[in-house]
């Protein structure tokens, strides 16, 4: 399957991309998310990516169902079995009247902090 993928560009190009991966053979879903590079594409080779397992995609759709308007989910991915040079991860999912908004935020190992939002 290939992975669905929303792109948001703007005239400043500081627009943003999700790129949402079903990944059956992990059972989890993969979201990347990426910063414009100028007017007509990307910079995937720099994406931020998030993991999420079942209880985070149930988490997403009680937010979908007007259950809640806000929610958090926190990453520690050292605590996994991959080497990375990701410190930690959050990933804020917020709703409004005109959809959901996506906003990851990633810490490397040497402070540098990296952020993406699509809305």
């Amino acid at each position: 399957m290939e992975p669905y993928r929303v792109y948001k560009p703007n005239p400043q190009k500081a627009g943003s991309a999700l790129s949402v991966d079903f990944n059956r053979a992990k059972k989890s879903v993969f979201l990347e998310f990426s910063k414009q590079k100028d007017e007509k594409s990307f910079d995937w080779e720099n994406k931020l990516i998030m993991k999420l397992n079942i209880a985070d995609i149930a988490k997403i759709c009680v937010l979908y169902k007007d259950k809640k308007d806000e929610l958090t989910l926190y990453h520690d991915p050292s605590k996994g079995q991959y080497e990375s040079t990701t410190k930690n991860a959050i990933l804020k999912v917020t709703k409004n009247n005109y959809g959901i908004n996506f906003k990851i935020n990633q810490q490397e190992k040497d402070a540098t902090l990296n952020s993406v939002s699509i809305n």
